[in-house]
């Protein structure tokens, strides 16, 4: 029987990204792609040219969804405090109920090369990350902004990846588990920490 033709390609890349969160770019080739869609390599050829616009397009989807609930909540008004709150709220419902997305970004993060990691930079997180930046500058002002937007997103995507073991370290309570309890958390610790910064300048705070 022929191999049927994808509806779009939107259904290739919904069938990519499992394998590519799996196995990583490195571990995926074209040939597995088309026979996880059932398509031929030809047919697959014709949609993408190459695994990396392949690759590359299947993040991208991945990562849009998410960035617009997470560019909603940086946008929401508010005390500082509250949003803060909202965009760390946010940012672990994200992380935490998407396994495959955090496989995605997991992977690229330790194994991407780099001229595939600036066009992904580039791309998709440049705007959420400016964003998310700019409302550090608002805790820490002439602090330095994107070590501390890059600490909290350090924060919640350790928190995930260390979620197995969590469970069998001193101290561990259930409660930990809950996202209002960690964005409450996480939002102490980045107001407070974020006010004793020093200036960049040089200048008392």
């Amino acid at each position: 029987m022929r191999p049927k033709q994808p509806k779009s390609p939107e259904e290739i890349l919904q069938k990519a990204i499992p394998l590519f969160a799996n196995a990583g770019f490195s571990g995926v080739s074209m040939r597995q792609i088309a026979k996880q869609v059932n398509i031929s390599a030809a047919a697959l050829y014709h949609h993408f040219p190459d695994k990396e616009t392949l690759y590359l397009s299947a993040v991208d989807l991945v990562f849009k969804e998410k960035a617009q609930h997470l560019l909603l909540a940086l946008h929401a008004s508010g005390t500082l405090e509250t949003r803060l709150y909202g965009v760390i709220l946010q940012f672990i419902r994200v992380v935490g109920m998407d396994h495959t997305f955090r496989a995605v970004m997991q992977r690229e993060m330790l194994e991407g090369e780099p001229e595939r990691l600036r066009i992904m930079a580039d791309r998709m997180f440049k705007q959420s990350f400016g964003e998310m930046r700019a409302l550090a500058a608002e805790i820490a002002p002439g602090g330095d902004a994107t070590l501390l937007a890059g600490t909290l997103v350090s924060l919640v995507a350790y928190h995930f990846q260390t979620r197995a073991l969590r469970p069998y370290l001193p101290g561990y309570q259930p409660c930990h588990e809950s996202p209002e309890h960690l964005a409450r958390f996480y939002t102490q610790l980045i107001l407070e920490g974020g006010r004793r910064l020093p200036r960049l300048d040089g200048a008392s705070a």
